[in-house]
């Protein structure tokens, strides 16, 4: 049940099956970790940040091993303080040169990056990666009356008339997120 990140460059109204993380911040956060996010304009870059918190996701339990064989140290960080996993998760990602390379490039004005940095990187990403506008129904937007078959058109008349599909699906990805 959980939203599609396809064409999440447009923007998404709300990610989660239980819409969490929803519209622009402030929000009401229903979720406790929720009050720990910092602002964004971007539900993708809060989004972003929430999976390395969860214990069951991908922080793991006091006593794990890292990939080689190491403690888990953020295991070890109270699940009060996620600024303190986001941290030690920096600290993983900046050991790494490659990392470090990509960071200064990607955020030239940042001397320290933090992981709301790493965040809005993987927001990008996904934004840029799962971004289709060019399909049939697009360019016949753009007014190219030749991208459709009559068929399609025939289906169009009967998505947005007599069927009714647009009641639920709506908005600018038709995907039943509201036209808000």
């Amino acid at each position: 049940s959980a939203p599609s990140l396809l064409n999440s460059g447009i923007g998404h109204q709300a990610l989660f099956w239980d819409a969490r993380l929803a519209g622009s911040f402030p929000f009401a956060p229903t979720d406790s970790t929720l009050r720990f996010l910092p602002p964004s304009s971007n539900v993708l870059v809060r989004q972003a940040m929430l999976p390395v918190l969860d214990r069951d996701e991908m922080r793991g339990l006091a006593g794990d091993r890292d990939v080689h064989g190491q403690p888990n140290e953020l295991a070890l960080i109270a699940d009060e303080a996620p600024d303190e996993v986001w941290q030690a998760l920096m600290q993983r990602l900046l050991a790494i040169q490659e990392y470090v390379t990509l960071f200064r490039a990607a955020f030239p004005a940042t001397v320290t990056p933090t992981f709301q940095d790493a965040a809005r990187a993987i927001a990008t990403f996904q934004m840029q990666a799962f971004t289709r506008t060019g399909s049939p129904f697009d360019r016949y937007l753009d007014r190219d009356d030749g991208a459709l078959t009559t068929e399609q058109k025939r289906g169009g008349v009967l998505f947005f008339g007599k069927a009714r599909c647009n009641q639920c699906h709506n908005g600018p990805m038709l995907g039943s997120q509201g036209t808000a």
